[in-house]
Parts: structure tokens; sequence; C-alpha cells
């Protein structure tokens, strides 16, 4: 009888709504506690893949510098810009100063004056005189409508 009333008891216990109101308190904290686990692992999963997503951007912009760097270390790029945006000039060079397009253009049309009227580049500086003189609005009006 004393292993009945043992195994009545393990009955009772476990039938008990003392011990199934712990079991499933401790059943959904488990269940809490594997949320937060796997809502962590994706949020580092993410942290990481937007880490290596920046790290790529870092990579291309390194080579980029990389490349400018060496383009500014180029003593024919350095050359250049001295002269453009510094008006140097090196030993020996002499520095030509052409008038601009439109000097050109007269100059063009009063030298066209000796040459006789039948030359065909006499009609094309004209033409390129009077494209000049048109406003811009004109200019897209006939390249859309003619």
């Amino acid at each position: 009888m004393a292993i009945k009333n043992g195994q009545e008891i393990k009955k009772n216990f476990f039938s008990s709504k003392t011990v199934l109101f712990f079991l499933l308190i401790a059943l959904i904290w488990v269940a809490i506690i594997c949320i937060k686990t796997s809502y962590q692992k994706y949020q580092m999963a993410e942290d990481i893949n937007n880490m290596k997503a920046n790290s790529a951007k870092l990579q291309e912009e390194m080579q980029k510098l990389d490349l400018t760097k060496a383009m500014l270390n180029n003593p024919a790029f350095l050359e250049k810009e001295a002269k453009q945006r510094l008006n140097l000039k090196k030993e020996g060079e002499e520095v030509v100063i052409l008038p601009k397009n439109e000097t050109l253009v007269q100059q063009a049309a009063q030298n066209s004056q000796n040459i006789p009227s039948g030359s065909s580049s006499v009609g094309n500086i004209n033409q390129a005189v009077e494209k000049q003189d048109e406003p811009n609005w004109k200019k897209w009006w006939k390249y859309f409508f003619h």
C-alpha cells in the first residue's frame, strides 16, 4: 500500500492546479527568453549586413581617393593646373593670348571682305555671325519646328 500512496501523491502533485500554474508560468518565461534571443540574433545579423555594406562603400571610396591622389601627384597634371589656374609658365615657353570668339568672327569677316564673295568661307562666317545674334529661344524654335 505504500507504493500506491507514493504513486497517488505523485499523481495528485502533477495534477494539482498550483503546480500546473507554475509550470505554465515557467513555459511562458522560457518562450519569452527564446523570442528575445531570436530577435537579438536577427538584429545582429542586420547590423552585420549593414556594416558589410558600409565597408564595401568605404573601400570603393578609398579606391577613388587613391586614384585622385595618384592623379594629383602626377607631374603632368600639376604642370597643367599651374598653367591654367596660376598662369605660370616654364622657362623658355611663350604665352599666347587669343581674343574671344566674337573678336575672331569679326576679324574673319573683315578678312573675308578681301576674298571674292563667291567663296564658301564667307557664307559660313556670315551664318555664324547671324546665329550668334539670334536669341536662344529662336534657335530652339528652329531646331524643333524647321
